[in-house]
């Protein structure tokens, strides 16, 4: 009778193996942090503290959700958060605890409990298409999910391609006075990477700047790409490193404009950003006679 009792309350206590894989009772899911997460249901309040998380929250028409953003709003229903001060955000925050945090980073949110947190900062068109299955599965979206299914198929179709063409260097102009080159730490530099290029450069942050001549004449850029609201960084860069004329993107006419919104956020849009990189660096994978036009006119040196 004893071991009769203690057996049934040890059944009790014990969960079955299949609560860890019954979608009906939660979703888990691991986001850029690494970190992996529980939720118990679809949040229903949502606030997206990520600038390039937001297109993908619209996109799947999930906007309605959306309580709190950093950018400027003009929703009734929406507030914009004082983001640039991590205590002030903090406090806006911490006492709303049904919302669902979506930020690129944790450390202006040290305060808060980071089961509400989840970190969308994707470094690769795999990652970003990650996040956006995974809303789909949350908010029970099949069309949209099967959008990303097909969409992946596309682009692991073009990144098997790029693995046996050459792959250039590539050189990106920051759109500010001082001449800066994209480095590695940009989150435009995976898209590059997975349309076939490289970026040689470097760096702790997104941007370089002060690059050391020898550096580029290490690693000369094959095509170089330049703010299209701010074509004169070109001759700042010229100006700057007068050797660069010689360089194959200079040499050879390879200098290409690119909108200041792919690199402020190219994870805006990344299906958009990754074709474009890919229909300059290689246009005959998408059936292109050219890529898109190079800049007419590149200054030259002074002659002395």
């Amino acid at each position: 009778m004893r071991w009769g009792l203690l057996l049934s309350l040890w059944a009790c206590s014990t969960p079955p193996d299949w609560i860890e894989e019954a979608p009906l009772l939660g979703a888990r899911m691991q986001d850029d942090a690494g970190r992996h997460l529980y939720l118990s249901h679809a949040p229903q309040r949502v606030a997206v503290l990520s600038r390039a998380a937001l297109p993908l929250w619209y996109k799947l028409g999930l906007d309605s959700l959306i309580q709190a953003t950093c950018a400027p709003t003009e929703y009734e229903t929406q507030r914009s958060l004082p983001c640039e001060t991590p205590a002030l955000l903090q406090e806006a925050l911490i006492h709303d605890t049904s919302l669902w945090i979506w930020t690129d980073t944790l450390e202006k949110l040290s305060g808060l409990s980071t089961n509400r947190v989840y970190v969308f900062a994707p470094k690769s068109m795999e990652a970003w298409l990650k996040h956006w299955k995974m809303l789909c599965l949350l908010y029970q979206k099949p069309q949209a999910l099967w959008e990303a299914d097909r969409l992946e198929k596309i682009w692991r179709s073009f990144v098997t391609k790029t693995t046996s063409t050459r792959r250039f260097r590539v050189a990106v102009l920051s759109p500010s006075y001082y001449p800066t080159l994209l480095t590695m730490a940009h989150p435009l530099a995976g898209l590059i990477q997975e349309a076939g290029g490289i970026v040689p450069y470097r760096g702790s942050t997104p941007w370089w700047p002060g690059i050391p001549a020898e550096t580029l004449q290490t690693y000369p850029p094959d095509i170089l790409l330049v703010p299209a609201q701010h074509p004169e960084r070109l001759q700042d860069f010229l100006a700057q490193y007068p050797t660069a004329h010689g360089f194959p993107a200079v040499r050879y006419l390879r200098v290409f404009t690119i909108d200041n919104s792919l690199l402020e956020n190219p994870w805006s849009n990344p299906i958009e950003t990754f074709l474009f990189l890919l229909r300059i660096l290689h246009p005959e994978l998408i059936g292109i006679a050219s890529p898109p036009q190079a800049l007419p006119e590149i200054p030259q040196p002074a002659q002395e």
